[in-house]
């Protein structure tokens, strides 16, 4: 490994330590202020019931998804060859991707709960886009932090651009859709108040409301088609070891956000 590829993934494995250090502490305050630990879910159990919360299948794909990250940094600490290493890749993007089903089924069994999920740290529903990462901010990390050819540096930078324009169409979509939903309340309020046909003007709002809530699944859906399709494009004009140190970046990035939060929960109350 180069020098500078070695510093890199060196720190990476700095900010993997200082997070479990950070999650430690954060569960010790926990336990002493007698809240409850969130408990360890294998994975394999999310498949044995239909009941579970998208909430508790989370936690099952996070513990997975923590173990084949594991793999991988240690493959390439050990710098292993590429045969043996591409196959651990692909463990760990496909894991990554399947993220992206599950939330789709999530979403069409309620959509608002994906949007604000109890699973997320209050750090990520602050910095997420739409329920999960924002694409450009990932390729922006990547450009910045990785290694790059001009040529894979350039690509990056045009396809920045590319999901940002993407991310703010999809946000004006979703704004409009809230607008449009709030404004359609604020209207009928005081009309229904002076009308006789209550009760039908109410269950008719609501089922144009729900309507609005299928909206909202669409543009959630195109958001993690959107994340897909990017790592999909980073994939295919990086080579082995790079899409490697691009998956462990992108788990680094991930994790700090989810540090702050911890050190948000455990900071001295005053």
């Amino acid at each position: 490994m180069s020098s500078n590829f070695l510093a890199y993934y060196e720190h990476l494995e700095s900010e993997n330590k200082k997070l479990k250090t950070i999650i430690a502490n954060a569960d010790l305050i926990h336990k002493q202020q007698s809240i409850p630990a969130n408990k360890t879910i294998v994975f394999p159990q999310c498949n044995e019931s239909d009941t579970l919360k998208f909430s508790e299948v989370y936690k099952c794909w996070f513990n997975v998804h923590n173990d084949h990250i594991s793999r991988l940094r240690n493959a390439m600490l050990t710098n292993q060859p590429e045969t043996e290493l591409h196959p651990i890749i692909l463990t760990v993007f496909d894991h990554l991707k399947s993220q992206f089903l599950l939330r789709e089924f999530a979403s069409k069994d309620d959509v608002l709960n994906l949007l604000h999920g109890t699973w997320m740290t209050p750090a990520e529903l602050c910095v997420m886009w739409l329920g999960g990462f924002r694409p450009s901010d990932v390729v922006n990390l990547l450009n910045i932090h990785l290694q790059l050819t001009p040529e894979q540096s350039q690509f990056l930078i045009n396809l920045k651009n590319d999901t940002f324009k993407q991310e703010t169409d999809l946000s004006k979509q979703f704004t409009q859709l809230q607008s449009t939903l709030s404004s359609r309340f604020i209207g009928e309020a005081f009309r229904q108040t002076c009308d006789d046909m209550y009760v039908s003007n109410y269950m008719s709002q609501m089922h144009i409301s729900m309507g609005n809530q299928r909206a909202m699944e669409e543009i959630m859906q195109k958001a993690d088609r959107l994340r897909a399709i990017t790592l999909d494009k980073i994939h295919s004009r990086f080579i082995k070891k790079q899409f490697a140190m691009a998956l462990l970046a992108i788990n680094a990035y991930l994790n700090r956000i989810t540090a702050l939060s911890y050190m948000w929960i455990s900071r001295p109350k005053s």
